[in-house]
């Protein structure tokens, strides 16, 4: 439930990971939702409330859309998606936002590749100043596009080193 002074969500327990069943059972949910795909947990969870397996790793814009779908606010979660969309900027801006230092994600689709390959080889690109002070760093986007723990410590310990900077 969604208090509509505060606009903050109540009624909302974190249960842990692995879920506490006895904490859960407490609580006495009228949903679950959860990301744990275990059939265990699952079947233990289902005799507690309706429980719903959630894909935690699913691009943001279809986590809410189906969370919306869920909760019967689905023209919410399309709202709040068209309100917060990042807006793909023209090439022309690009000099606007670049800064000195530029972090390049490496694609892995194909096509993405090629439009890659050709900003790399516009006069546009190599005109800005971190490209010509070289200060651009190429990173695999499947290596480092994550956002968990892992890839973040794993990126402390890369930065430093692929600026230059000793740790």
């Amino acid at each position: 439930m969604i208090n509509k002074k505060s606009k903050q969500v109540q009624n909302v327990a974190d249960l842990g990971f692995p879920i506490d069943l006895e904490k859960a059972l407490t609580l006495q949910p009228d949903l679950i939702i959860t990301g744990n795909t275990d059939e265990k947990q699952y079947a233990a969870l289902s005799k507690i409330a309706p429980t719903i397996v959630f894909d935690t790793f699913a691009p943001l814009n279809e986590r809410l859309l189906h969370l919306g779908e869920i909760v019967n606010k689905k023209k919410a979660a399309e709202d709040w998606l068209a309100q917060y969309k990042i807006k793909e900027i023209e090439p022309s801006q690009l000099p606007d936002y670049a800064g000195n230092r530029i972090f390049m994600l490496i694609p892995t689709a194909s096509d993405s590749k090629r439009t890659l390959e050709r900003m790399l080889n516009s006069s546009l690109w190599r005109s800005l100043p971190a490209v010509r002070q070289g200060q651009v760093y190429f990173v695999e986007a499947d290596r480092w596009n994550w956002n968990d723990a892992m890839t973040r410590q794993k990126l402390l310990t890369a930065l430093p080193k692929l600026l230059g900077v000793s740790s």
